[in-house]
């Protein structure tokens, strides 16, 4: 008899604990579903102002960058300057960086200077020898009275008058002569330049009316130097009186 209701005891209390753990759990999903309900859902954050302002900058500026490419691929490959447009300040119209350095004088002292942008190769050292280097050069070119320089660009022909494209001397003007390159066909708007020494270069402008204002310069300042002033202009007044003097003197001996 005891040990039959031992047996019944045990089914009866296994049975109150699953009931037991049954409720328990059903209590837990309950408590679980409300704390769903309660918590709202999280909305995703809408971009500030400030974010939205940042994005529209970056979006400009990359159009900005664009059409900058845009503009860069258009320009001219010319060995001269990119043809680009600015207001000149002394007219109202616009004038480009290729006009205004062949037009304009670069502002060095010398006021009989001129000077612009040039293309330029070395075909003779002399009548005999031809020269070592016949490669075209883009260089700033200035005529300052008797001479001929050649610079790197305007601003070293502005800051720095004594160096020189590549340390290279002056060339003199003495009894050179400019003209036309008929018979070079390679490159348009070509002058040659043919110096005492027998050097001879040939000079790219930016264009005829550009050449021809160079060939005029060029060939009116050698003109002056191989003409030159007389003696008696050069001395000073004390020397033309000592000078006059002794021309009378020997006249009176030969007399």
């Amino acid at each position: 008899m005891s040990f039959s209701l031992w047996k019944h005891m045990k089914n009866v209390i296994s049975r109150a604990l699953h009931v037991a753990i049954e409720i328990i759990c059903m209590a837990c999903l309950v408590v679980h579903g409300q704390e769903e309900k309660a918590v709202p859902p999280v909305s995703p954050t809408k971009p500030t102002a400030a974010i939205a302002q940042v994005e529209a900058r970056a979006q400009t500026m990359s159009r900005a960058e664009k059409e900058g490419r845009r503009k860069d691929r258009s320009r001219s490959k010319s060995p001269f300057r990119s043809f680009r447009w600015k207001k000149s300040p002394k007219t109202s119209g616009a004038v480009s960086d290729d006009e205004a350095a062949t037009t304009e004088q670069s502002g060095i002292p010398d006021e009989d200077a001129f000077d612009g942008q040039l293309v330029r190769k070395h075909e003779w050292e002399n009548t005999t020898t031809k020269a070592s280097n016949r490669s075209w050069d883009k260089v700033y070119a200035v005529v300052r009275g008797p001479q001929l320089l050649f610079y790197k660009d305007a601003k070293a022909a502005k800051a720095t008058p004594e160096q020189t494209f590549k340390g290279e001397a002056a060339l003199s003007l003495h009894r050179a002569n400019a003209s036309v390159a008929q018979d070079y066909k390679k490159k348009k708007h070509v002058f040659r330049l043919k110096l005492d020494s027998g050097a001879e270069f040939l000079l790219q402008a930016h264009d005829d009316a550009d050449m021809n204002n160079w060939i005029s310069r060029i060939n009116s300042q050698a003109e002056t130097d191989s003409s030159g002033p007389s003696r008696s202009q050069t001395l000073p007044a004390s020397a033309q009186k000592e000078d006059s003097k002794r021309r009378s003197f020997f006249t009176l001996k030969k007399s």
